[in-house]
């Protein structure tokens, strides 16, 4: 909410929905950037410039009004504004596989921060290549009572991770 504080109206390309970011000095810093903006994010500035809502604000507020929002959709998980970063960044992972391309969406300036948002998403190639073997086999391969999985006969103990026919 940072960045947000200090984005102007005019830094909005209202037709190409994009958003120019200005520079983020916490850490390594980050340079200025283009940003595209989803539809519901180009909807997102639209509301901030019909309530006039550029500029600065008080962060306490801030966590109110998304407590009070929360509860109104009847969330009942802790959910903070910041958690929404994570999540953003976690589906722009899983949805791409492009790490890089996350890195400057997110505007991290080291790519192993980038990596540590995207831990909780699974590679889409990955979960197609699941897919493929189970709905071939029409089996499921999981954990089993082997240790660490079990495949044509060769279990993996999981203590030791010796290999035992």
């Amino acid at each position: 909410h940072a960045l947000l504080k200090r984005v102007q109206e005019a830094a909005v390309d209202w037709k190409a929905g994009t958003v120019w970011v200005p520079e983020r000095r916490k850490g390594k810093g980050v340079p200025a950037r283009l940003v595209p903006l989803t539809p519901k994010g180009l909807a997102a500035f639209k509301a901030m410039r019909r309530y006039d809502a550029w500029g600065s604000f008080n962060n306490s507020r801030l966590r109110e009004m998304w407590n009070a929002a929360r509860v109104a959709a009847k969330v009942k998980d802790h959910i903070r504004v910041y958690d929404l970063r994570h999540s953003f960044g976690t589906l722009a992972y899983n949805r791409t596989g492009d790490l890089h391309a996350v890195q400057e969406l997110l505007g991290h300036s080291d790519l192993s921060l980038t990596a540590r948002y995207a831990l909780g998403a699974v590679p889409a190639r990955l979960q197609a290549a699941v897919a493929a073997m189970s709905s071939k086999t029409g089996k499921s391969y999981g954990k089993s009572k082997g240790g660490l999985g079990e495949f044509r006969g060769i279990s993996v103990d999981s203590r030791n991770h010796n290999k035992t026919a």
